[in-house]
């Protein structure tokens, strides 16, 4: 399940306090830099990122020394999907001012964009330390922690956002995919339900919804949770590729291939597309294809939910033995392998 990341620009801008009306700041060159470094701002806040880009430049150019505009640059570079011209920018900023936390913090969220979580985490333990009592801190430190594997540790961080800011949408709907692949159903609803109730456009949310209520089986509501979160954000392709999943169940494969085969059209198969195609080959009365698939899904991930039920079911269709499968699945808590493994002797 993917990690909701949150609004990367979200309070982040800074501003030259130390100097805001400019008057008793020292020599002209400062007088100026500060005068770009504003006008930055004010185009960063319009999301004109090419204008604030230049003028943080301007700023910098003028005076070298102003933090500030190059945290900001940083941060616009980010917006501008530029994150290695961000990295270097957060570095510099840190270098010229070593406890300069929302720098720390920015640079340990785009190392995690990069999939470089080893290399997040220290940034973010730093910028835990230096501000202690930052949610959104503690939320990005939970991230790292999930994506390092370290489940205890990412629900510590993400109960401490909580705790500090009980309105913080992304702490709930992140500690909500902890608690649904631990298998706490009922404590993962309960999370994305509150993140509903303070972020009901989020369209990750509805997917993971979506994922709540095909696990209970109750395909209908999976189905109506996905759609809203494709209306939210079209074409996405891990949404395309469980409605397709949902779909299948409802009996629609029609439907479901087209979406799967749209989903295809943008991203190389994982562990559930593969799972997708395999059930819908099985439908399809294919069944050493949907074999194929499903091994396929096993290799990529074998925790894939409902994958050893259908790698059995599979197997048995296409006249090898699917014990085996029906014995892996039950020992991964899947309930139809452990139906299914009582036909095995």
């Amino acid at each position: 399940m993917m990690i909701f990341s949150g609004n990367k620009s979200k309070c982040f801008l800074a501003f030259a306090g130390w100097c805001g009306l400019l008057f008793g700041c020292g020599d002209r060159s400062r007088q100026e830099a500060v005068q770009f470094f504003e006008r930055g701002n004010y185009a960063f806040r319009k999301q004109e990122y090419s204008q604030a880009l230049h003028f943080y430049t301007e700023a910098l150019g003028k005076d070298p020394a102003l933090t500030e505009a190059r945290h900001n640059r940083g941060l616009t570079y980010v917006q501008n999907h530029q994150p290695e011209q961000a990295l270097r920018d957060f570095s510099e900023a840190l270098q010229q001012e070593p406890a300069y936390a929302p720098a720390y913090q920015l640079r340990g969220r785009v190392l995690l964009q990069l999939g470089r979580p080893g290399a997040a985490l220290p940034d973010l333990q730093r910028a835990a330390g230096l501000l202690p009592d930052s949610a959104g801190i503690q939320a990005d430190l939970g991230q790292a922690h999930y994506a390092l594997h370290q489940v205890a540790a990412a629900r510590t961080a993400f109960d401490a956002a909580l705790r500090t800011d009980p309105q913080l949408a992304r702490a709930y709907i992140n500690r909500g995919v902890l608690f649904f692949e631990e298998k706490q159903l009922p404590q993962a609803l309960a999370d994305w339900q509150q993140a509903l109730r303070l972020s009901p456009e989020e369209p990750t949310l509805h997917h993971n919804l979506s994922l709540y209520h095909a696990a209970r089986q109750d395909w209908p509501k999976a189905l109506a949770a996905e759609e809203t979160a494709l209306r939210l954000r079209p074409g996405r392709a891990d949404f395309l590729g469980h409605r397709s999943f949902v779909l299948l169940h409802l009996g629609r494969l029609p439907e479901a291939e087209a979406d799967l085969q749209a989903a295809l059209r943008q991203t190389d198969p994982d562990a559930y597309l593969f799972r997708t195609q395999g059930l819908l080959l099985l439908l399809k009365q294919q069944p050493q294809a949907a074999l194929s698939a499903l091994l396929e899904a096993e290799r990529l991930n074998p925790g894939v939910a409902g994958l050893y039920g259908l790698l059995g079911t599979a197997a048995r269709a296409a006249g090898q033995d699917p014990c085996r499968y029906f014995r892996n699945g039950a020992a991964l808590g899947d309930s139809a392998a452990a139906r299914q493994l009582k036909t095995c002797r």
